[in-house]
């Protein structure tokens, strides 16, 4: 297998959402339509199914847990994170029904798909920067600058994901091609996550070392890095291995789906790690504040008793 950049005949043996915009490229390994013996009218893939299903209550749950953490940096922004993974999940749930097929329904489910997705990780990089208070954090401008930073991203991914997959413009490539490329799409899809991760993990790396003393939390944060690596590696590298030893009931990508979660788990561990020493921080920050300035008081009440 072999990865050229901008092209997408890796959809041979990757078992990637984004690869049905691309009607051309067959894989070396098919999942079959094994559920039509029991009735099902539409082309499912139950493993990723379930396993999407699992991901779509995991930020469900998150979503929860990270918004009721009040006295917590960064909970609203966190929230709005954990709100685009779900969108993402529950893309990806229709698309493992086969319900919207592989005709132009299924490939703008798609584009929205990868519009959320790419946006998961852009957000992911904001909440990095948020963890350093440049800004009040849980402000409207805050919570505007995620949500919309990652709005903008989702939609840009999925414009650029429709041409591709519908040949709407120049940009796109040819229907049907055996080995399609699409520059904005490659870059949009794999580069922008894979910066956005570096990204988060230097920043938190610089925060984390410089601002709270401690290396334990990054433990946590390297375990979420390696769960998504390993995640990558099932979808491109062991997907078609596992299809042809199932006999096609399954392939790579139910096992990179719950890589995912597992990955989302570490970074929510690593967050409320760093949440509760930042929350700590910022009490005793503020104590100290309150403590000069009462003492300041204190002084100039003596020194004005004194004059009198």
């Amino acid at each position: 297998m072999t990865v050229t950049f901008g092209k997408f005949d890796l959809c041979r043996t990757a078992s990637y959402p984004i690869c049905m915009l691309f009607s051309g490229v067959t894989p070396d390994c098919v999942v079959q339509d094994y559920l039509k013996e029991a009735g099902f009218p539409h082309k499912a893939d139950l493993a990723n199914f379930v396993a999407s299903l699992l991901l779509a209550l995991l930020a469900i749950y998150l979503m929860f847990r990270s918004y009721r953490k009040y006295a917590a940096v960064g909970r609203k922004e966190m929230y709005i994170m954990f709100g685009y993974l779900f969108l993402a999940a529950v893309a990806q749930i229709i698309l493992t029904t086969g319900v919207a097929g592989n005709g132009k329904a299924g490939k703008v489910i798609t584009a929205v798909q990868a519009g959320f997705t790419v946006a998961t990780f852009w957000t992911l990089l904001v909440n990095g920067v948020v963890g350093f208070q440049l800004a009040e954090d849980g402000t409207l401008f805050s919570t505007l600058a995620v949500a919309g930073s990652g709005g903008v991203v989702a939609i840009i991914t999925a414009i650029f994901s429709v041409d591709a997959g519908l040949q709407l413009t120049s940009l796109a490539p040819p229907p049907n091609a055996s080995d399609p490329q699409s520059m904005p799409v490659w870059i949009l899809y794999f580069i922008v996550p894979a910066a956005c991760i570096g990204g988060y993990l230097i920043l938190q790396t610089i925060m984390i070392l410089r601002l709270l003393g401690t290396r334990r939390p990054l433990v946590t944060l390297f375990m979420a890095v390696v769960a998504i690596a390993v995640a990558q590696v099932f979808i491109i590298v062991t997907s078609t291995p596992i299809c042809t030893a199932s006999n096609s009931k399954i392939n790579g990508s139910f096992a990179g789906t719950i890589l995912t979660g597992v990955a989302v788990v570490f970074l929510y561990r690593y967050w409320d790690s760093i949440t509760e020493g930042k929350t700590m921080l910022r009490a005793h920050v503020m104590h100290e504040v309150v403590l000069i300035i009462y003492t300041a008081i204190l002084d100039e009440w003596d020194e004005y008793g004194n004059n009198v």
